[in-house]
């Protein structure tokens, strides 16, 4: 198990005040800081101090000469905890494959985002977001201003111990509380160039790392201010910044957004439910730069945690660069229960559940049941019903031929639906969608091994999630 990390108001930004006026008002804000709930009272504190300079900012911050950076010392890591040495462990595979977390319904990220080096600091300035009430800067994870939006004519914050290379992340929050709910999207990250201005970071999509890759199950907030969940993975943020998407053999999509007091340098803590962050122990992984799944500046995903995993049990899950899921918004019925769409032969059995009954499917107890409304096609269809600790999970074994390539679809309607295959000696895969009004169809596809007589096919919901139908499944 890893060290502790800080607790959320441990890592809760702090609000410096432009370096000319910081002595001044030190004082008198120093029962505020570290507080997430701030009043409107600040804003108007600030209004008041810094009304007279305030138009000058932004003039100040991206037309002064910049002053290079090379002077500057080396990014240090955020605590001086030193990790204790750790070995590979055995592994079990996760029950699931972790998808890129999705925070687009969110705030945007501010954009517009500049800064300049000058005298030992780093002055950032960035657009409004409508709806914004506040807006946290980060360096390397580390909190360097929380900027309360009062109407003032410029965003600015002030990095007051700037490093080399020192990457840099904006959030816009909608309101003072500094919860997830309030969360917007991460901005992708920015970097402090030798030259003394920050730019856009250049994400080097395709590029890989080999990484020690632990686990953890803490709940509650990260320290980006996300909950913690299937997905979002701590990082040394000097070496993945955060705001980057990255896949982990074996686990899936992480999205760095949380840090660690073991996690420095070439190490991955990646977030799994209870025992399953035991099961992963310590292993080595080379994981690979993808571009972000949902395009944008920023990250994207919905004001609680999203789920975003699939329950399959192989133990090489497929992390690709386009994790989003392949799913069809179209609600008309074009492919049978018998016939798949390839032409080829269904080799799943019931597969539209017109029978009437789930054999020769076998299902979570209590969570599913065969309706006749609604259905895709025919008179039936497979209704299942996640709870809190139960995703409803339905699945049949399914004869193959080894060395053989398979395409796996159905057609599910509801939120937080999943398909996909579990192929012992082969490729498994799955895919999945946050949520379709009418009947969509979900597609991956699959590769038995040299070995591989058999797959199990699945279907599955999300924990307190609503009930998701699901019909006309076929492998062929």
């Amino acid at each position: 198990m890893n060290a502790p990390r800080f607790t959320p108001s441990q890592l809760r930004a702090r609000r410096f005040s432009p370096g000319f006026l910081r002595t001044a008002i030190h004082s008198a804000l120093r029962p505020l800081r570290g507080n997430p709930r701030r009043t409107r009272v600040i804003g108007a504190v600030w209004a008041v101090l810094l009304g007279s300079t305030a138009a000058l900012l932004p003039f100040v911050a991206q037309t002064a000469s910049a002053d290079s950076a090379a002077g500057l010392p080396a990014c240090p890591f955020w605590t001086n905890a030193t990790p204790p040495q750790r070995s590979v462990t055995p592994w079990v595979p996760p029950l699931q494959t972790a998808g890129a977390v999705n925070f687009s319904g969110r705030l945007p990220a501010p954009s517009g985002v500049t800064g300049t080096l000058s005298g030992g600091q780093v002055t950032i300035a960035f657009n409004r977001v409508p709806g914004a009430q506040a807006y946290r800067v980060w360096r390397n994870g580390q909190s360097v201003a929380w900027v309360t939006d009062w109407g003032q004519a410029a965003l600015t914050a002030t990095d007051t111990a700037p490093c080399q290379n020192a990457y840099y992340s904006v959030v816009a929050l909608a309101d003072q509380s500094g919860s997830d709910a309030s969360m917007g999207q991460l901005s992708a990250p920015y970097q402090l160039s030798a030259a003394g201005t920050v730019v856009p970071w250049q994400t080097p999509v395709g590029s890989t790392i080999d990484m020690m890759v632990t686990s953890y199950n803490d709940g509650g907030m990260t320290a980006s201010g996300y909950n913690a969940q299937l997905g979002v993975c701590a990082v040394d943020p000097r070496v993945i910044p955060w705001g980057t998407y990255f896949t982990v053999p074996g686990y899936g999509t992480c999205f760095a957004g949380d840090i660690g007091t073991w996690i420095q340098n070439d190490t991955v803590d990646v977030w799994l439910p209870g025992s399953q962050a035991n099961n992963w122990g310590v292993q080595d992984r080379t994981v690979t730069i993808i571009a972000n799944p949902y395009g944008g500046s920023g990250t994207g995903s919905s004001a609680s945690a999203s789920p975003s995993a699939s329950h399959s049990a192989s133990a090489s899950p497929s992390a690709s660069a386009s994790p989003s899921p392949s799913a069809s918004a179209s609600a008309s019925a074009s492919a049978s229960a018998t016939t798949p769409p390839s032409g080829g032969t269904n080799l799943v059995a019931n597969p539209g559940f017109e029978s009437g009954a789930l054999s020769p499917w076998t299902c979570d107890a209590g969570t599913a049941s065969v309706v006749s409304s609604p259905v895709h096609s025919g008179a039936h269809a497979l209704s299942i019903t996640p709870t809190s600790s139960d995703d409803a999970q339905c699945s049949q074994t399914v004869a193959v031929s080894p060395n053989t390539a398979y395409t796996l679809t159905a057609w599910v309607q509801g939120s937080y639906a999943y398909v996909g295959a579990d192929v012992p000696g082969g490729t498994g895969s799955s895919t999945w969608t946050p949520s379709t009004s009418g009947w969509s169809q979900l597609r991956t596809t699959i590769t038995t091994g040299a070995s591989t007589t058999s797959v199990t096919v699945w279907v599955h919901g999300w924990y307190g999630q609503p009930t998701v139908g699901v019909d006309d499944v076929s492998l062929a």
